[in-house]
């Protein structure tokens, strides 16, 4: 599963430009040489019958939606972006405070309250408005600042993972597929984009 960008070494990036059909399917676009416009790509199949899109570039066999913020946790995102340093240190000084000693804690009104205090402390601009209906995106951020400082990386890795929409989807085709061509043939050329 990728979900970063590369590059070759001349700089040209490997994905290629796609733009969605209003069913959800993909459709790759290419710049022609010398034209601004743009124009569908011609496809190609593989000897296993697999859809290429020509002229290079990544095409996803499974897209996964994003993950969607509430109202209330955009509100609070977008309050807390503007004085990222303060969020940071307080999300830390609370985390720290709270102090979990198992893997399964729970992130309760305690842990927002003092979130709050510290957020009074930096002088962060954040409402309290704004924390309360924030309550997913704080529960979330809590405990994944909690679980980095008590059991490192891979622990917060393991408390965040079940709420990774495309982490999860990937590991149930994974969990399907006993080799590499049996996942490939998980996801028929013309049913690419169900996850």
């Amino acid at each position: 599963m990728t979900t970063g960008t590369s590059y070759t070494p001349n700089g040209h990036s490997i994905w290629a430009d796609h733009t969605r059909l209003g069913d959800e399917r993909f459709v790759a676009l290419a710049r022609a040489v010398g034209d601004s416009t743009r124009r569908v790509r011609p496809a190609f199949c593989s000897d296993a019958g697999r859809r290429i899109l020509g002229r290079g570039g990544v095409t996803p066999d499974v897209i996964v939606a994003s993950d969607t913020l509430t109202t209330g946790d955009l509100a609070l995102a977008r309050a807390s972006g503007d004085v990222t340093g303060e969020w940071f240190v307080a999300l830390y000084h609370a985390s720290r405070d709270m102090a979990p000693s198992r893997p399964d804690f729970v992130v309760d009104e305690r842990w927002r309250e003092l979130l709050w205090l510290k957020l009074q402390q930096t002088k962060a601009p954040v409402t309290r408005r704004q924390l309360d209906s924030g309550s997913a995106l704080v529960r979330r951020s809590l405990a994944s600042v909690a679980s980095r400082l008590a059991f490192d990386d891979s622990g917060s890795f393991r408390r965040g993972a079940p709420n990774d929409q495309a982490l999860v989807a990937a590991l149930g085709y994974l969990r399907r597929a006993p080799s590499q061509r049996r996942l490939l043939a998980l996801v028929p050329a013309s049913d690419k984009t169900k996850g």
